[in-house]
């Protein structure tokens, strides 16, 4: 095979030659290597090149792997106990919205079926309307031109009036040797109406200041005036010539009741202390008697337990059409804002019980680096929310529900979170605030459905998505099972009647539970790593191989032509000259 052979110059005459020679890269030696014949050269050639692709087609899936899932979902190695955690917050609505003994809402409706007209309608029934959903969804009350609320008292403050108060829905309840409704409800307002919450943060950790109407609280105590104070007229009712309130000590507060006309005490002790947040969790151990509260242990006598009562005269029979009847309850994080979309009815005349199993997610902080949109989920401090202090992904889409409801009716729906200069939709503009709802709360995309009307101008689906609500990175969520039996109350249980019975025991099923945490799966350093496996592997590369190439692309042609052009002015300067020079450069 000798005329494969060819004659050339010697390795190190050229720099490409030189590193060829010298190169610590596997079967480069072999390109300029004069004892090696043309075919010789051409194979090791070509299989350079094969292990450079395959290198790079390895290292290409790696940057896939890294760029796409570098986060990672798994248990935590410790099972932590519930009394780590917060019991969960829970929200139970009445089973009337409308009481009939504050409001004959059925003998409304007959006198206005009869008569045929509905410029009469009282403020009272305009703001039923909007609780009464399921009667007006598909009637014709929706073809028909409501009137306008007639009077300056909000929807809201009507709502308040005409609800049911909680001591007749709610008869005892028990949590941690504490058995005052003062101490542990409060009142909130939801999609349902007047709703009462046990363990939820207060209004002032909750709610941003100055971000809502004065005048319509979301959250409130017992311990101010409960209910407006105003009659269906606007005009203030004057409680004193209804009752007699008789003064009280400094340690208490007087509140009298618009329907009960008779004095309450509001305890105020209560400590308020922040001792707890969604990703810092419970700041001191000695957290007793401070919301949130923390969970006890578990079994029913750990239990939030309560008797839950109705009263006929609570009820509407045009309004409540849930079957079977009772109260509607949701459990949620203390941080959350109550949404009843997803309660479940605790029916009369049974003994329920709901064994909570949490689930709890927590985030390493080493992902703060990585974008939120990479790690699927934000920093409290990370996302700036208008109406609410702490953010959570239930928090996000009420105020996203607002803005749309706004954006596509001009107005919102007296519950939702708003601004004191944002409009309160008329009961008149309810087929709007119903078609908004409907096309928010769906989750998939509606260019894919087929309308049989007209199409709404706002895309639901792309609405949500420029809201941008992620999880936060620390979340609590409580599922829970729920166990019920019947039985025959006889209308008193432990020396409370009433009409309608049932009990309620709300606890832990188990004392400790595995948490999930989000983690790095695929770091810079592993990425590093596996390209450094991946390149020694397929032909033999390090760091310093990768430096050398740098070497003879840089520095080394940069060092001959310096020596180069020294040669030649040495050449033209004098040979007496030159000697002089390297004498005195000795």
């Amino acid at each position: 095979m000798r005329w494969f052979r060819t004659k050339s110059k010697p390795p190190s005459s050229t720099i490409f030659g030189e590193y060829c020679a010298t190169s610590s890269v596997h079967g480069v030696r072999y390109f300029s290597d004069p004892e090696r014949t043309w075919c010789e050269k051409f194979w090791w050639i070509v299989m350079f090149f094969v292990s450079v692709v395959g290198c790079a087609m390895l290292i290409e899936s790696s940057w896939q792997k890294w760029n796409l899932t570098p986060i990672v979902m798994n248990f935590e190695n410790q099972p932590i106990s519930v009394t780590d955690i917060p019991f969960p917050s829970v929200t139970i609505c009445p089973p009337g919205k409308i009481s009939k003994s504050l409001y004959d809402f059925d003998g409304e409706v007959r006198e206005i079926e009869e008569n045929g007209v509905y410029d009469n309608a009282s403020d009272n029934f305009l703001a039923a309307v909007q609780l009464c959903q399921i009667m007006f969804k598909f009637s014709k009350h929706y073809d028909i031109a409501l009137p306008r609320k007639r009077h300056s008292l909000s929807y809201a403050l009507v709502v308040e009036n005409v609800s049911v108060s909680m001591e007749n829905f709610i008869g005892k309840c028990e949590f941690d040797d504490k058995d005052s409704l003062v101490y542990l409800l409060q009142y909130v307002m939801t999609d349902m109406g007047l709703c009462v919450n046990f363990n939820m943060l207060q209004k002032h950790r909750m709610l941003r200041k100055g971000s809502f109407p004065v005048n319509d609280p979301f959250i409130f105590l017992r311990g101010r005036y409960l209910r407006s104070g105003y009659d269906d007229n606007g005009r203030p009712i004057n409680f004193k010539a209804l009752a007699k309130v008789q003064n009280v000590t400094s340690d208490t507060t007087s509140t009298t009741h618009p329907r009960r006309f008779q004095r309450r005490f509001v305890s105020k002790t209560l400590n308020e202390t922040n001792v707890w947040s969604p990703e810092g969790g419970y700041t001191t151990m000695d957290s007793r008697g401070r919301i949130p509260f923390r969970g006890l242990g578990v079994g029913r006598y750990t239990a939030f337990n309560l008797v839950l009562t109705g009263h006929k005269n609570d009820l509407s029979d045009t309004c409540d059409d849930s079957r079977p009847r009772g109260h509607r309850v949701v459990l949620h994080s203390p941080a959350d804002y109550p949404q009843m979309i997803n309660s479940v009815v605790i029916p009369f005349e049974h003994v329920t019980q709901l064994a909570v199993k949490p689930l709890v997610v927590r985030t390493s902080p080493e992902l703060r680096r990585y974008l939120p949109e990479k790690r699927k989920c934000f920093f409290g401090d990370e996302r700036y929310l208008k109406y609410f202090l702490i953010y959570t992904q239930n928090n996000c889409e009420i105020e996203c529900l607002s803005n749309y409801t706004l954006d596509r009716c001009g107005c919102v729906k007296f519950n939702m979170m708003r601004s004191e200069q944002m409009k309160v939709c008329e009961t008149n503009q309810f087929p709007c605030l119903h078609n908004a709802i409907s096309e928010f709360v769906k989750i998939d995309n509606p260019l894919r459905r087929i309308y049989f009307g007209k199409a709404p101008k706002l895309n639901a689906f792309s609405y949500r998505s420029k809201c941008n609500c992620l999880p936060s990175c620390t979340t609590y969520q409580y599922d829970f099972e729920l166990l019920k039996q019947g039985f025959q109350s006889g209308g008193n249980i432990d020396g409370i009647s009433a009409d309608f019975l049932g009990t309620l025991s709300i606890f832990f099923k188990e004392p400790q539970f595995i948490a999930m945490v989000r983690s790095e799966l695929y770091g810079l350093t592993d990425f590093v790593a596996n390209c450094g496996g991946l390149l020694g592997l397929f032909t033999g590369t390090s760091l310093l191989s990768l430096i050398e190439i740098a070497y003879f692309c840089f520095v080394r042609p940069w060092n001959r032509r310096k020596r180069r052009l020294s040669r030649v002015s040495d050449l033209s300067v004098p040979h007496s000259i030159a000697m002089c020079r390297n004498i005195f450069s000795n």
